[in-house]
This record gives structure tokens, sequence and C-alpha cells, in this order.
């Protein structure tokens, strides 16, 4: 799945060079093969040092603080190249107009349609199932986190995610400065109970961060 060019690691010298590569690449997949190299991974430290990178951390900081986690040479998105499953055309039944009226005609495509759907659907299972089970390939992860145990804040997207966690690693910022200042809940703080709604946007921003700083293989703080 994964051409030459993808072995072809890439040490950044700049922020520049850095926000150049295309992350959109990987937008598109929902699996990568399995070489050996965990590519969810590669693309979020690509995200987490180009989110870096948008929020101006000085460079020389990104890579001082970065390199003892991620080395100083990256691997760009892959090429994803796999032969594709491919189907005969479907063909509707003929219409018999002395037999059928046209609605009777749309039943009887229906159900051809199903039918041939249905086994085509079950081709691409077996394949899919045969290739996952074989560790071929590996499901893209797309995670999204929520705060276990209180009422469910709205979900932090993966960009707004990032940000949040890109501050917390470089700069000396608490949970709840975060939670007031820079990253409030979308409708904001109302009422007479701000001290409760700023903690719980607390928590759910230290659960997120920290989900995003593990799975980087980056060193959480208190």
């Amino acid at each position: 799945m994964a051409d030459e060019a993808s072995e072809n690691r890439r040490k950044i010298t700049d922020a520049d060079e850095l926000l150049a590569i295309d992350l959109s690449l990987y937008d598109e997949l929902t699996a990568y093969s399995n070489d050996g190299k965990d590519w969810q991974l590669e693309r979020d430290k690509l995200l987490f040092l180009q989110t870096a990178a948008r929020l101006e951390i000085p460079w020389d900081v990104i890579v001082e603080r970065t390199i003892p986690h991620f080395g100083n040479v990256l691997n760009p998105p892959f090429e994803a190249v796999v032969a594709p499953l491919d189907f005969p055309p479907f063909n509707p039944p003929a219409f018999d107009s002395a037999r059928q009226n046209p609605d009777e005609w749309a039943r009887e495509a229906d159900a051809a349609w199903r039918t041939f759907r249905d086994d085509a659907l079950s081709q691409i299972w077996q394949q899919y199932d045969a290739i996952i089970g074989a560790e071929k390939l590996k499901p893209f992860e797309r995670r999204r986190k929520t705060v276990s145990g209180r009422k469910k804040a709205p979900i932090i997207d993966e960009q707004t995610g990032y940000e949040m966690a890109v501050l917390w690693f470089f700069l000396p910022l608490s949970w709840k400065e975060l939670a007031l200042s820079n990253f409030p809940p979308p409708a904001g703080y109302a009422g007479k109970d701000i001290a409760s709604q700023v903690q719980r946007r607390a928590d759910q921003i230290r659960i997120r961060v920290q989900g995003i700083l593990e799975h980087l293989n980056l060193p959480t703080r208190k």
C-alpha cells in the first residue's frame, strides 16, 4: 500500500518546510499497510508539530522539546496504492410493457439491485476481514474524547484538541487557564455555578490532552 516514496524520511529544517507537508493525503484513508511503521502515529506526530508551528511556538523550542521523543527525521505521507475490488455493472431487468406496469418494474428492479448489492457487500466484507485478520492493513483511528462520569460535554474536535495539547506541552499553563482564557466551551460560561463549569471544562481538556500526549509518547505533567 505504501510506495517507495514512503521510505524517504525527511529532516525538517524550518517551520515553512514542516507546514508544506500535506496531511490531507491521510484524510480519505481508512486503513494503512502494516509495513512496520505506525502510520497513524506518523500522521499524528506531524499534526502536532504543524499545530505548534501554526501557533507560532519558536522553531528552536519545537525542535528542542520534541527531538528526544520524535527523533530528528519524520516520515511524510505515503502514496496509497491498492488493487480495487471491481464488480460487473448492474443490469436492471428488462421492462415488459405487456406484462407489467412501470411501478411493477420498479419493484422488480429494486429487488434485483438489493440482491446485487448484498452479494457485492458480502464479497467486500470477506476481502476486508481477510486483510485485516492477516494484519496486512491497520485501520486508522479517528479519536474523539468525552468526559467520563459527568454530564457529557461537547466533543472537542481533533484540531482543537491538538491546539490544547501544544499549548499545554510548550507553555506553563494550568488546566483552568486553558479552560478560562484559551478554550472556553462553545456557549461560554453563564449562570451562578461558573466555578463548577470551569472545572468541568478543565477536566475535559485534561482528559483530551493527556490522551493525545500519551498517544504521541510525549511526557505529561500534573
